[in-house]
């Protein structure tokens, strides 16, 4: 889930959300409002692109995804908005492989359990 500080959803509803999805993570953008892909768009790539890296790994390793929370992660260094585009892409390949592995039918949905 994701949101903005001065998102007009409020807290508690994302709050509770939050708490009913099993393995659901939280992000709140500090700049933006309900659009936070172009308010803060570097900080969106940079949380979505960790995301779906994690649920990836999870998915290819068969280990059990576990969910980040984000009030107490910090990101170590910074990346122009070109490098966070590659990577996008870079994970868009890998998962639509994923979904092509062996035992896995074409376009097979990833599941988090």
């Amino acid at each position: 889930l994701t949101s903005g500080r001065f998102d007009t959803m409020r807290p508690s509803v994302l709050r509770r959300m939050h708490q009913e999805l099993q393995n659901s993570e939280w992000k709140m953008f500090p700049h933006s409002g309900h659009v936070s892909m172009i308010d803060d768009a570097d900080e969106t790539l940079r949380v979505v692109a960790d995301f779906l890296g994690r649920v990836h790994m999870a998915h290819v390793t068969a280990v059990q995804f576990v969910s980040k929370d984000w009030d107490k992660a910090e990101f170590l260094g910074s990346a122009t908005s070109s490098s966070w585009l590659i990577l996008s892409l870079l994970l868009g390949v890998l998962l639509g492989r994923s979904c092509s592995a062996p035992g896995k039918s074409q376009g097979e949905y990833l599941r988090l359990e």
